[in-house]
């Protein structure tokens, strides 16, 4: 078996070198890293980890809890989530927690057991069993998408997003805003929703009949989505088909934004001319419906990327108390729905 000796001596630097490489937490020259990494390749060397996972009681790895890849926002967080973890000397666990309490405290004491470095979790419903800090036994944790008390967060200015869909809908002469909103319980949504009312009830255009809620995944989580039925679709197609008089639909998200541009080519309604719609996320698809999504983009890669490098500084300084919050702005993105 291939020792760390052996690539060491044919790359022609120490074994504290090679060790540097593979530990990925020190700095080595970008050539000699190279160098020593096509070496051990070839000669088909693996760094036996169990002595160092030992020593410091952890591995190395990041566990990363979300409530469903489908969503169209979690694959971006996520490959920031690895790209910069790659880059800092970790690797991650993927799980997706369905929105589930039960199995998220699941896949949380199974990263403990695991002895992963910290968690990063991107917990959607705003519940006490979700926000207790001590459920996480110690380990340094990151919230994404929504703040957690006392725990270190990276979320995005949702009220602020709202604000700048509905000025530019305002400014172009809409006054009749449907607002899609996603469950309350779910904070990014809750924010999206309150700053809607408060600007709508502001300019005393505000009426309850212009609300419709609706859970943009309720098509089962953990079931196959192939199969089952798109109950939100139905149910907003409904809604839109009673007769309401509106000439703007703003969406919980991309996903809602684009059932809605189906729902009014049925209906007859042209967009924009007829009626205004506009998304939340900017996902990738979103430039690819007929017409283009105009949409509130989140910075979701970076997102990832900051959630870290904000654990791994936790990791790094597990004494340092004070619980941090990043919140990144959102940006209007115009294309042909408005």
């Amino acid at each position: 078996m291939t020792t760390i000796r052996d690539v060491a001596e044919k790359a022609g630097v120490s074994i504290s070198t090679v060790s540097r490489v593979f530990s990925g937490n020190i700095v080595v020259k970008e050539k000699t890293r190279q160098k020593v990494l096509s070496i051990a390749q070839e000669l088909e060397y693996s760094p036996n980890n169990i002595g160092r996972y030992l020593k410091s009681g952890q591995t190395r790895t990041i566990g990363v809890l979300i409530p469903d890849i489908r969503n169209p926002i979690f694959p971006v967080i996520v490959r920031g989530i690895e790209d910069m973890a790659r880059r800092l000397g970790y690797s991650i666990f993927l799980c997706n927690t369905d929105e589930m309490v039960s199995q998220q405290e699941h896949y949380v004491q199974l990263m403990r057991s695991m002895r992963v470095a910290g968690l990063i979790i991107a917990t959607g419903q705003k519940r006490s069993d979700h926000t207790d800090i001590s459920k996480f036994g110690g380990v340094p944790v990151v919230s994404i998408i929504r703040q957690i008390d006392g725990i270190d967060s990276v979320t995005v200015d949702n009220a602020g997003g709202i604000e700048q869909a509905m000025d530019h809908l305002l400014q172009s002469g809409r006054k009749r805003i449907v607002l899609c909103k996603g469950p309350s319980s779910i904070q990014p949504y809750k924010e999206r929703f309150d700053a809607y009312v408060a600007k709508m009830k502001a300019l005393s255009l505000y009426d309850p009949n212009l609300v419709v809620d609706v859970n943009p995944f309720n098509v089962g989580y953990g079931k196959d989505p192939f199969i089952d039925t798109d109950i939100a679709y139905e149910q907003l197609k409904t809604f839109f088909a009673n007769g309401l008089e509106f000439d703007a639909v703003l969406a919980a998200n991309d996903v809602v934004a684009m059932k809605c541009l189906r729902i009014m080519e049925e209906l007859g309604k042209r967009v924009p001319a007829d009626v205004a719609v506009i998304g939340f996320d900017n996902v990738d698809i979103s430039t690819m419906t007929v017409p283009p999504l105009s949409t509130i983009g989140q910075p979701l890669y970076e997102v990832g990327k900051c959630a870290v490098k904000r654990l791994v500084n936790r990791i790094d300084n597990p004494s340092d108390e004070v619980a941090l919050e990043k919140r990144f702005e959102t940006t209007l993105i115009l294309r042909k729905t408005t």
